[in-house]
């Protein structure tokens, strides 16, 4: 069954800081990865170029690090955003040239990326030393890109399979709010949502808090590519926090509703009912 929306979750432990408002960010940094025969196969300069361009501020890119490479990036400084582009730990079984991949991993690398009932977990291809494609299970990943001592405002996913469990363990370990995808997307469309919403967010009359800028993205995606996936938040607190803490500072605004979506009622669609939007 086609499912096409948003959801937004929020922990039910709300310790990743007070009811404040995130500012757009001025330092960010941009995560991309095709490591070894993948190389060939991605090209994510369009992506870097919204994604830079939306925010407008310092963009910081690393292309394709080690896994310790970006446990230590992620630690040199604190990062106010994270986006992360690349290709999961589903996906790449796709690629004939890789078939086989999780075959050949060492025992130690599969009792990390591979549960007790032999299913792959959700993750990432990275690399490190001498293994070209390192599959990095969710919680690896969450680790090296999260630093608890300066955890991010946010941190976005652009990777098939990132909203259940990537995204969440991303706001457990001290990521204010997270963004990934349920199953698959248009990669284009992908990007044109991410440059979407820091568009929302970060224009000088841009939207007053993550959550809206997330709905403001949403409904502007009008587009007969967009089915069979849900576009997921997660929220380290209460989303309702966060409108109450905008609401008190945004700017009375006249501008109309953009574009909504497939499967979206016409209109604004209320935070409240950002977990029900779908078709």
């Amino acid at each position: 069954r086609n499912v096409t929306g948003v959801q937004t979750c929020a922990l039910p432990i709300w310790n990743n800081g007070p009811a404040v408002l995130p500012t757009p960010p001025s330092e960010v940094l941009f995560v991309e990865s095709a490591p070894g025969r993948l190389h060939d196969e991605y090209d994510f300069d369009s992506e870097r170029v919204r994604i830079g361009a939306a925010v407008g501020a310092h963009v910081e890119e690393v292309k394709t690090p080690q896994l310790s490479e970006l446990r230590r990036i992620v630690r040199s400084q604190p990062w106010h955003v994270v986006h992360v582009t690349g290709i999961d730990t589903h996906q790449v079984t796709r690629y004939p040239a890789l078939d086989g991949l999780y075959d050949d991993l060492a025992q130690t690398v599969r009792r990390a990326v591979i549960d007790g009932d032999g299913r792959v977990r959700d993750g990432m291809i990275l690399r490190e030393g001498h293994v070209a494609e390192l599959p990095v299970s969710y919680i690896e990943l969450a680790d090296a890109l999260i630093d608890a001592t300066h955890p991010p405002s946010l941190v976005t996913l652009n990777l098939y399979h990132s909203g259940a469990r990537t995204a969440r363990e991303l706001v457990t370990r001290g990521a204010h709010a997270a963004m990934g995808f349920l199953d698959e997307i248009d990669d284009e469309l992908a990007e044109l949502f991410f440059q979407a919403f820091y568009w929302a967010w970060c224009r000088p009359d841009g939207a007053m808090a993550i959550p809206h800028a997330f709905v403001d993205a949403w409904q502007s995606m009008a587009d007969d590519r967009l089915h069979g996936t849900s576009i997921v938040i997660w929220m380290g607190r209460s989303v309702f926090d966060e409108v109450w803490a905008a609401d008190r500072v945004a700017p009375a605004t006249t501008t109309a509703a953009p574009a909504v979506a497939p499967g979206l009622a016409t209109g604004v669609l209320p935070i409240d009912q950002i977990g029900r939007a779908h078709v």
